[in-house]
């Protein structure tokens, strides 16, 4: 399963994508707290339909795929908009990364590269660029992964 996802990553350039959006956003000591309804405005303009787990101040979306869930996690707390993914069979954990490890599984020089591990969004306009990318590399990673899993 690793050997496709790391594929899956290879195919859509994910990690120079990421790395690309943190040092596009690192404004570390200007990072702006948001709401939920400001992040969920957001997400609803991209057409994406989220979970909001309100104890974690989270948002998440499950992927069905052949078998597996991979599911979408996105937090946001100070401007951080942090991401990660948790894929499992049953109750057999295949990965459980931030964007960032999920990077480093197809560039280990990812840490070199960036500054922060994550995008940092100052105003209502960065947070809507972040998110958009974010997204739109979800989107590009589950579409593969689908394909991937399609051929078995």
């Amino acid at each position: 399963m690793k050997n496709k996802i790391v594929y899956v990553l290879n195919k859509i350039d994910f990690a120079n994508r990421y790395i690309t959006l943190c040092n596009n956003f690192l404004d570390f000591n200007n990072g702006m707290n948001f709401t939920k309804h400001d992040v969920l405005d957001v997400i609803n303009d991209n057409n994406v339909d989220m979970k909001f787990i309100s104890k974690e101040k989270l948002f998440i979306k499950d992927y069905f795929i052949k078998g597996f869930t991979a599911r979408l996690i996105i937090g946001y707390k100070n401007g951080f908009i942090d991401c990660m993914y948790w894929i499992f069979k049953n109750e057999v954990t295949i990965l459980n990364e931030s964007f960032r490890g999920v990077s480093l599984l197809q560039d280990t020089e990812f840490n070199d590269k960036v500054l922060f591990r994550f995008p940092i969004a100052t105003n209502i306009d960065d947070l809507q660029q972040i998110l958009k990318e974010l997204l739109s590399l979800n989107n590009d990673f589950i579409s593969e992964l689908n394909i991937e899993y399609l051929d078995e």
